[in-house]
């Protein structure tokens, strides 16, 4: 069984439709202030790019893997450019 994308099992859930269908839901959620944020997690630089680019409202937030030897300094910038925290 795959989620999105090819991504394994969803704790035996099928999931259906794409991360830009939940997007637009969590859209919605924001303007009808259900939400306060939308956050993204995992996502390359390129996804990023194209998240930005398709969605009617950015992500706020992207949570990704960080450390002393491990700095992505191209999303770094493209969040700094952006206004993403």
């Amino acid at each position: 069984r795959e989620c999105w994308d090819g991504i394994p099992s969803c704790r035996g859930v099928k999931v259906e439709g794409s991360w830009f269908d939940s997007w637009q839901v969590l859209e919605d959620y924001y303007r009808n202030g259900r939400v306060k944020a939308i956050g993204i997690s995992n996502f390359h630089y390129d996804d990023i790019v194209e998240a930005i680019k398709l969605t009617s409202i950015k992500p706020h937030v992207v949570q990704n893997w960080m450390d002393p030897f491990h700095q992505d300094a191209r999303v770094r910038e493209l969040c700094r450019d952006n206004q993403i925290a």
